[in-house]
């Protein structure tokens, strides 16, 4: 009986041995696949990061572009109004576009920012009068009255009809 007993021992080690062999197999493969799972979320993480800097960048550059341009209309409101030009800023460009409406006196500036492949446009509605437009604009004008004229220190007077 011993006999049986030492090779009834011999088949527990070497099922035990095959056991061991298979949960180590199995923690290689289960860690295989985390790691797997792990550096694809990180990659989609990198991906949204960088289009989540490209959209922000994007925009930024297209109202810098609106900045610009009232910036110019500060300075000479005419020239300011009814153009369209691109210029290079912070790593990208912006292309702006200002329109009047001339019954309104409005005015749109559209800017469309480019950065990295992205597109971003931005809108302001500036809302005017147009008889202030023309009073800003009439020191660019000639005066033509039907009667006396008198221009007075700084401000001028008008009469006649």
């Amino acid at each position: 009986m011993q006999t049986q007993y030492i090779s009834g021992n011999r088949d527990n080690r070497s099922r035990q041995r095959g056991s061991a062999l298979m949960v180590v197999l199995g923690l290689v493969l289960l860690m295989g696949l985390v790691t797997t799972i792990m550096s694809a979320m990180t990659g989609q993480a990198a991906y949204r990061v960088k289009k989540t800097l490209e959209y922000s960048s994007s925009l930024a550059i297209a109202e810098g572009g609106v900045a610009d341009v009232i910036d110019i209309m500060n300075t000479n409101y005419a020239a300011g109004v009814g153009t369209t030009y691109t210029k290079d800023l912070g790593g990208g460009s912006y292309t702006v576009k200002t329109e009047s409406d001339a019954a309104s006196g409005n005015i749109v500036i559209a800017s469309t920012g480019t950065f990295g492949g992205e597109t971003r446009t931005t809108c302001l509605e500036l809302l005017g009068d147009k008889y202030a437009i023309w009073s800003a604009l009439a020191a660019e004008c000639a005066i033509i009255a039907d009667g006396d004229v008198t221009l007075e220190t700084a401000a001028p007077e008008i009469w006649g009809r």
